[in-house]
Order: structure tokens, then sequence, then C-alpha cells
């Protein structure tokens, strides 16, 4: 179970994960030395990457969790695809994305054989598309890719954009946000970063190589703390994201003015304190939806690991401070009405008038 003593304790931290997509051109454009050198540069660009990472994550371990880095390489699985994946450390995670049902796509691909994808960690199948709407399945897994990536590394001669093609899913992910590197098959320069595209179609790379560090300045945004600037907050946002992993699981709640009045109205017994359930007593009320759940290669386990403890302390901490909040606002009317009884009462108390009484009825002397 994910309960581990550290998570009972606090919330869990992120794992620091990076998810890099990789898209080119295939054997016909690249052959020979210019795939030979595709395959150094990617080397150097994967070193890179995992340098900025542990820079980023050594500025910011306050908010993630203590392993190390955690890199996916995403992919269509096509000739520069897996280039990328042997130019990759050994560490790094294999997700493929397949545009139709692994027996078409084996089927269609010269380069790709279904033995390639023993060392895959996952796979991903579209589904498949009539005879005439191939295209169309490169389409989507395309557009899947981008969805699934935080940087994107683009195998490009820099031909203009096309449906379905590498201009296209490189210009999408350029105006989506996501960082782009770019490797030119058509010219020799070292790998930029694409800042955007010109009335053309054109790429517009920066003016110097990105493993320099510009690619630390493109990933920092993605993985820095919050650093939104609230205005009348004065807790900086990285400070109160700190503050929520220093929480501890809150078994009972005081504040009951609200739950009070609650189960008055409902004609219920009020109670003085509001006890919560262990947390492993509440991850354990999710095993029936675990039996049921469909057996893709380690859903449940991922789901019991890495969303279910999270969600758990999130919904622990989101009813006890929700019973605060509401109690807060609701003694907050009570006590402006008894503060408004308070006020007409003193009002009508200094307006009562007094009247003097004469006695005339004394006796004579």
């Amino acid at each position: 179970m994910a309960g581990t003593s550290s998570e009972i304790l606090h919330p869990p931290k992120p794992r620091f994960t990076l998810r890099v997509g990789i898209t080119g051109h295939g054997p016909t454009k690249l052959s020979g030395s210019r795939l030979q050198s595709t395959k150094l540069t990617l080397t150097r660009v994967f070193s890179a990457i995992e340098q900025a990472s542990t820079e980023i994550l050594r500025a910011n371990a306050a908010i993630y969790a203590s392993e190390p880095p955690q890199f996916r390489l995403v992919s269509g699985f096509d000739e520069t695809d897996q280039a990328a994946i042997l130019a990759c450390s050994n560490g790094w995670l294999i997700e493929v994305i397949l545009p139709f049902q692994k027996e078409g796509y084996f089927k269609d691909s010269a380069s790709a054989t279904a033995a390639s994808l023993k060392n895959v960690s996952s796979v991903t199948e579209l589904p498949s598309q009539k005879p005439h709407r191939r295209d169309q399945g490169h389409i989507n897994a395309d557009s899947y890719l981008l969805r699934q990536i935080d940087l994107l590394i683009a195998v490009w001669d820099d031909s203009p954009p096309k449906s379905g093609g590498i201009g296209a899913i490189t210009r999408e992910a350029n105006q989506g946000g996501i960082p782009v590197i770019w490797l030119s098959t058509a010219i020799d320069f070292l790998p930029r970063l694409i800042t955007g595209f010109d009335d053309k179609g054109d790429p517009i790379p920066s003016d110097v190589d990105c493993t320099e560090g510009p690619l630390i300045l493109a990933l920092k945004p993605i993985f820095d703390g919050p650093s939104l600037d609230l205005g009348q907050f004065n807790r900086v946002p990285q400070d109160a994201l700190i503050g929520f992993y220093r929480e501890t699981w809150r078994s009972h709640c005081y504040f009951t003015v609200y739950d009070f009045l609650t189960r008055v109205a409902l004609i219920r017994k009020p109670r003085a304190v509001i006890y919560a359930r262990p947390f492993l007593d509440q991850c354990s009320d999710w095993d029936t939806f675990f039996h049921s759940a469909p057996s893709a290669n380690n859903l449940v386990e991922r789901i019991r690991q890495v969303l279910l403890p999270r969600f758990v302390w999130a919904d622990n901490l989101a009813i006890y401070f929700s019973h605060h909040y509401r109690s807060a606002y609701t003694l907050a009317y009570l006590l402006s009405a008894v503060a408004v009884f308070i006020g007409l009462g003193g009002a009508y108390a200094v307006n009562i008038e007094v009247v003097p009484v004469i006695r005339t009825d004394f006796p004579p002397r």
C-alpha cells in the first residue's frame, strides 16, 4: 500500500517528472552520416535535459519528493524515434503512441517490429482508421502526443507545415506553449529552441545552442514552484505550497458551529467534535473500485501508489478546513445578529422618557 510512514505524517510530494516528445523524418530523409550525426546530437540534448532538470529540482527541493528526476520519452516509434530511444539514458522510461492497432502498424512500418517494443514501458494504441483515412490516424497520434509532454524535440528540415506533418505538430506545440528543440536535417547548426513562426510558416530559431543555458530558462516556468502574484495575500505562493506539504493528518475538528446548526435543522444529534477516519481506512474505501478496474498494465498499482494517497490527503484537509470556513462564516452572521439586537436594545433604553411624578396627597401638617 502507498501509505508509507512519510505519506501518513504529511501529504506526499510529487516526483519531478519530465516527459519529452520526439517527432522527426523517416529513413528517406535521414540516412548515412546525417542519421549518425542526429543520434550524436540527440545524446547531447538528452544529457542537457537531465542536467537542466537536476538544477531545477535542486532549486525547488522543498516542493518535490527527494527521489531523483524521472524522464519519459514519448514517441510514435518510427525510425527517428527509435534512434532517440537508443540515444537516451537507460533510466528513461519509453512510452509509445501508435496511430492504430499494433498489427496494422507493424504491417505498414518497415522500420518497426513488435519485438522492438520489449523495452517499452507503455504502449497506447489509438483506434484503427479505414484504409483511406490512415493519415488521420497519424494526425490523431500527433495530437495525443502533444497532450502528454512537457517538451518536444523536432528532427525536421523546416519544410512548410502540412496537416499530419512534422511542421504541423511543431507549430501546434509552439502555439500551445510547449518548448520545442529543433534539430535541423537540412542545414548544419546546433540544436536551437524555436521561438515562433513567421508569416510563411518557417520556424524562427533562437540564436544560441539551447543546451548551453536556454533550455533551463524554457523549463523553469513549467517546474518552478508557483510564483503568481496574488496581490491581496501576504504569503508567497511557494511558501503556501510548502506549508501544505507540512500539514499533518487532521483526525478531529472542534470548530463545529455550522455542523451543529445543520444537524439541528435535520433533527439529528449534534456533535461537539468531528472525527476523521484514519488514512489507511479511507484508502480501503477504494478497494471495490480497484477490483473492478481494467487490468491495463500496472494501472491499478499506479493509482494506488500515486493518485490515491494524494486524493485522500487533499480530501481530509479540504473537509477539515471547510468546517472552519463554514463555521466562521456562520458564527460571523450569528454574532452580527447579536450585535444588532444589542444595538437596538441600547437605543431603546436611551429613548425611554422619564416622567416625574408629583404627589398632591400629602397630609396637612
